[in-house]
């Protein structure tokens, strides 16, 4: 995640297994792995 304003970065969501795919939805962020688990996190 990057702050327009201050340019700062934020590590927002975090796997130990390479992400297939990643949506947001409803301030949740969903993400797919290799190995068939589905990740969320709030942001």
């Amino acid at each position: 995640m990057t702050d327009k304003k201050s340019n700062k970065i934020k590590e927002i969501f975090e796997s130990d297994n390479f992400m297939q795919d990643i949506i947001i939805l409803k301030n949740r962020i969903y993400g797919a792995g290799y190995n068939g688990l589905i990740s969320k996190k709030n942001i």
